[in-house]
């Protein structure tokens, strides 16, 4: 949602507040022993992240940061397939 603003007579215009954009929920992926989960970092800017653990365990094997969803997720899917030998890929929405 676009920031409000009011109309300063001498200084032209500024802030007086703002809400954040709509962002989307986290990504849960798993396959085999292993989730993926891409999620969105705090900040102005959108930041997505994937992070990859074995089920189960709170070792982060692999974290990585991405500029779009899309690439995270894309690239969650690829560590995921290095990671399980075997396992169809599944997802959660959450």
């Amino acid at each position: 949602m676009p920031a409000k603003y009011n109309r300063n007579r001498s200084t032209g215009i500024r802030l007086v507040s703002s809400s954040p954009a709509a962002r989307p929920n986290k990504i849960h992926l798993t396959q085999g022993d292993y989730v993926a989960d891409v999620v969105v970092g705090q900040g102005d800017h959108p930041t997505y992240y994937y992070v990859l653990q074995r089920n189960g365990s709170a070792d982060v094997l692999e974290l990585e940061r991405y500029d779009t969803l899309e690439h995270a997720r894309e690239a969650a899917e690829r560590a995921l397939e290095r990671w399980s030998e075997n396992g169809e890929l599944h997802e959660r929405a959450s």
